[in-house]
């Protein structure tokens, strides 16, 4: 009977599931009219023992498991709120023998990490290469809090992000080198790797920004705390998101008002500034689809 229940707090406590947590339930109950036959409280020191585990109240919130070469999906309560993630580890990450940069992919908004993760071709590239390991975290509501007030508002989602670091190098135990962290995202999540860069631009080493422009709100509060980073835009003059006339608005309804933008030229010269590069004057289209 200890022996059994001893496995059963171990499921509870490492995986945080539904079925341990029934088990462990209905065995409470029976081990309740032992406790009364022999006098003694084991319970007290079960539920002493859960409790010194910071995530066991987030019901079913677990971390991914490691399955070099393939994608796995995890959990991470942070500030009382059950965010995910997806986590993609190359094959040969032990084999390599040190630290591994870290690629965070932002989708755009209305997306998800696992659309993120196929069109981009991150893990492809992870798994080809060796030479990084990519997580791509969900928004809530599939959105970023960007700093726009009508987008992603009352969410931290920068909290998430540095936390979700955290938790891949102490809880997963990751080879993550901690001056080789980069974020990249597209429209939402473009401007939401934006606004880490300004708001944290010491924890990062590069952000690489597809489809957005900075927003009237970021290019205020960034215009000077911007430190020099790797930076890497890409835009389309066919955006049906961020217009010419420096309006966002949803690409599905575009009557809807998302917010304002200060333009490409003008997000591309801020950061050229930020970065001492002198004057840029030069630009190459790309056909591309």
């Amino acid at each position: 009977m200890t022996g059994f229940l001893q496995v059963v707090i171990f499921v509870v406590y490492r995986y945080q599931t539904f079925f341990g947590w029934y088990v462990l339930l209905f065995l409470s109950g029976v081990w309740r009219l032992l406790v009364m036959v022999r006098g003694v409280n084991w319970f007290v020191g079960v539920l002493l023992l859960l409790m010194c585990n910071s995530n066991i109240w987030a019901w079913g919130c677990s971390s991914a498991e490691i399955e070099a070469g393939s994608s796995t999906v995890g959990c991470l309560n942070v500030n009382g709120v059950d965010r995910h993630y997806r986590l993609f580890v190359p094959h040969k990450y032990q084999v390599v023998g040190r630290p591994l940069p870290l690629l965070i992919g932002l989708h755009g908004g209305a997306d998800n990490p696992k659309s993120f993760e196929r069109y981009s071709q991150f893990s492809t590239l992870s798994e080809k290469t060796a030479e990084f390991i990519a997580v791509y975290p969900k928004g809530v509501n599939k959105h970023w809090n960007d700093g726009r007030a009508n987008v992603g508002a009352g969410v931290d989602d920068v909290a998430f992000l540095r936390a979700l670091v955290k938790h891949l190098k102490r809880d997963l135990k990751l080879p993550v080198a901690p001056k080789k962290i980069f974020i990249t995202g597209i429209s939402n999540g473009g401007l939401m790797a934006m606004r880490v860069a300004c708001e944290h631009p010491r924890w990062i080493a590069g952000i690489a920004v597809v489809a957005a422009s900075e927003t009237k709100q970021l290019s205020r509060k960034c215009s000077s705390r911007l430190l020099p980073m790797a930076a890497v835009f890409v835009f389309g003059d066919q955006d049906t998101a961020f217009l010419p006339s420096g309006l966002i608005v949803n690409p599905v309804k575009q009557k809807q008002l998302r917010g304002k933008h200060i333009g490409i030229d003008q997000t591309v010269s801020h950061w050229v500034k930020a970065n001492h590069c002198g004057q840029f004057n030069r630009s190459r289209p790309i056909n591309a689809v």
